[in-house]
């Protein structure tokens, strides 16, 4: 799957090179940075991850996208991120962060 784009939904995919798994796995988390540097073999993850470069959609923003095989991984990943992680709305539409 490497080097092939996947899209569908809100967001166009393509797996990076150094990723371990090319699989999109059901939690994810875009990360609206290009440039973020992202380095999930430090975490303590309990399962499996993989590191998509990405563009949403909707206003063709692009960062990178982080798919996480547990919930409880992606919740982790949150904590840890200091970048703004939270995903962002697409322009024109309201914003659901408190």
């Amino acid at each position: 799957m490497l080097g092939q784009v996947v899209r569908g939904g809100r967001f166009q995919i393509v797996p990076l090179a150094h990723t371990a798994h090319g699989e999109v796995y059901p939690y994810q988390v875009f990360v609206p940075a290009a440039l973020a540097r992202i380095e999930l073999v430090r975490l303590p993850l309990r399962g499996r991850y993989s590191l998509f470069a990405a563009c949403r959609l909707c206003d063709l923003c692009e960062g990178l996208m982080v798919t996480f095989e547990y919930e409880e991984d992606m919740r982790f990943f949150h904590e840890q991120f200091d970048a703004d992680g939270q995903e962002l709305p697409c322009r024109g539409q309201p914003s659901t962060r408190p």
